[in-house]
């Protein structure tokens, strides 16, 4: 029985991925931004006091956001493991509910493997393991 889990590599793409998102929303924020500001012109001084203090709030809730996201993606990395016996293979991830898969070598019937531009560069790819039913 051999027990490992996901390699470095892996936690280098989560985080590639995760940040990519994060890089999106942040655009969204500012396209956001610049339309509120340009606005602001013709808004009254109360409505403008209003509006910076959402835009103050939206940005403190994001902070927020992005550090619990970091975070879960964290787990997810560390609490991601693989056992690979002599007649099957366990994946078992999750971090608010735990998923256990496990396949019997004798049920494998298919196997593909893939991998993106990203994926090929950081020597990782993406295993489907499937069997009849």
């Amino acid at each position: 029985m051999i027990v490992f889990r996901a390699g470095r590599n892996y936690w280098r793409w989560r985080l590639f991925m995760w940040a990519a998102t994060q890089f999106g929303v942040v655009i969204m924020i500012a396209m956001f931004a610049a339309a509120i500001l340009k606005a602001q012109g013709k808004m009254s001084p109360l409505a403008v006091f209003l509006s910076d203090a959402a835009g103050i709030a939206a940005l403190v809730t994001y902070l927020l956001f992005l550090l619990i996201s970091y975070q879960l993606q964290r787990m997810n990395y560390e609490l991601r493991w693989y056992i690979v016996t002599d007649r099957s293979i366990r994946i078992r991830s999750g971090i608010w509910s735990v998923e256990e898969i496990t396949m019997t070598f004798a049920n494998i019937q298919d196997l593909r493997i893939s991998a993106g531009p990203l994926q090929g560069w950081l020597g990782l790819a993406d295993l489907v393991v499937s069997s009849a039913g």
